[in-house]
């Protein structure tokens, strides 16, 4: 890696870092982070890396926290937290590298999308956290497969493993396979079709274990997730067409102004960013398609079987800003990357100066969205003193964050 790129890292780690620097300065569990990965790994070792959740495998986070419980576990909050940071860090990485020049010769439009990327509006719950750290890992994976592939047997080794990491991190092999097959069809005659032919035997391999994981356990089921047309085309607009430009706190605003909440505003927004988006997939190059392609599988598998709240119909709460924000991270990607497709050609009618417009004003969003709220302080590291010091035997409680979650060990 160039000194250049070493540098723009460091620049895209201390933004990221800045955006909510109590992650990492003060961090705190979240959600299944203690409940799932840190008490699972506590009372079953190893074999916690075959039991499921949500139903699927879910292997980084298991392996997150059984590293933690290597470790007293006063620093388990730390140490899922730095993982969380490095995963959320390595598209960044592979971007800024070399082979991302390969990928995306032009250095502006590879600093716009990192630059987003680390300041994407509206994408709370992916933010510095083992629990939906799979997201950021399912663009890595990504652009492991986009990318030129290394020409050392211990690089293509290092990668592959990656690989099935990701394929065994959440459902996103189902997204990813078909990928990899289309890298081995449009590139079969390049000199390293064999590693992607590889990659693709891995990824459907690590799809149909994750397929027949969630049929077992049953969550393929559909559910009265209240699907209408108006709550669609909200949930494009508001969550991802209009909240990735502007940001959710915009969204808002908009929303209590009574004009937004119908209907047809929304709808005509949907159409014109689909219209754009279309245009960008026509003309842009394979891989920003084969993005597309992922980020619209992931949004339809995630408005198919959500998981967001249990009393409410789950789409009646998708619309609305900052809830369930993680099923829509990698389409945001998608739109501005279709943004800057659309933004770097000649079109007719001045398509690519609104383009570049709506560029401009992702700014927007990015800095009303900058800072997040750190999370609640609960008495974790307390709990976790207590526990380094209990005898064998004794049970304690582990509160969390949200507030409410919490988990119980017995010290063994």
């Amino acid at each position: 890696m160039k000194w250049q790129n070493v540098i723009g890292v460091l620049c895209a780690a201390v933004l990221l870092f800045s955006r909510c620097p109590s992650h990492l300065l003060h961090p705190e569990f979240w959600a299944e982070d203690g409940a799932d990965w840190l008490q699972y790994a506590y009372n079953y070792g190893l074999s916690s890396l075959t039991m499921p959740a949500g139903g699927y495998l879910q292997t980084l986070s298991r392996l997150g926290g059984l590293i933690a419980v290597q470790f007293p576990l006063t620093y388990a909050p730390l140490i899922f937290a730095v993982i969380a940071f490095i995963v959320q860090l390595s598209p960044v990485m592979l971007l800024l590298s070399r082979r991302g020049e390969a990928l995306l010769p032009s250095l502006p439009a590879r600093l716009l999308i990192v630059l987003y990327y680390v300041g994407v509006p509206n994408s709370y719950e992916v933010y510095i956290n083992l629990t939906n750290a799979m997201w950021c890992f399912a663009l890595t994976g990504f652009l492991l497969l986009v990318l030129p592939k290394p020409q050392t047997v211990a690089g293509t080794t290092l990668e592959a493993g990656c690989l099935v990491l990701v394929g065994l991190s959440g459902p996103f092999s189902v997204f990813l396979a078909p990928l990899a097959w289309w890298q081995v069809v449009e590139l079969r005659r390049c000199a390293d079709a064999m590693k992607r032919v590889l990659y693709a035997v891995l990824l459907t391999l690590c799809a149909l274990l994750q397929a027949a994981y969630v049929e077992m356990s049953g969550q393929n089921r559909l559910e009265n997730i209240g699907a209408t047309f108006s709550r669609l085309v909200h949930i494009l607009a508001d969550q991802i067409f209009l909240g990735g430009i502007i940001g959710g706190k915009d969204v808002w605003g908009l929303l209590r102004g009574g004009f937004w909440v119908q209907t047809w505003p929304a709808a005509l927004w949907c159409l014109f960013a689909v219209i754009l988006g279309l245009i960008a997939f026509y003309k842009g190059p394979s891989a920003y398609r084969q993005l597309a392609v992922m980020a619209t599988l992931m949004l339809g598998g995630a408005l198919k079987a959500p998981m967001v709240s249990e009393f409410v119909p789950q789409w009646k709460v998708m619309q609305y800003p900052g809830i369930g924000d993680r099923y829509y991270f990698i389409p945001m990607i998608a739109w501005f990357s279709a943004l800057v497709v659309v933004a770097a050609g000649e079109l007719r009618f001045g398509l690519h100066w609104v383009a570049r417009g709506l560029v401009v004003c992702c700014a927007v969003g990015m800095v009303t969205d900058w800072s997040y709220t750190p999370y609640v302080p609960v008495a974790y590291h307390e709990a976790a003193k207590m526990f380094d010091r209990a005898p064998v035997g004794t049970a304690v409680t582990f509160p969390g964050n949200p507030p409410g979650w919490q988990f119980t060990l017995t010290k063994h």
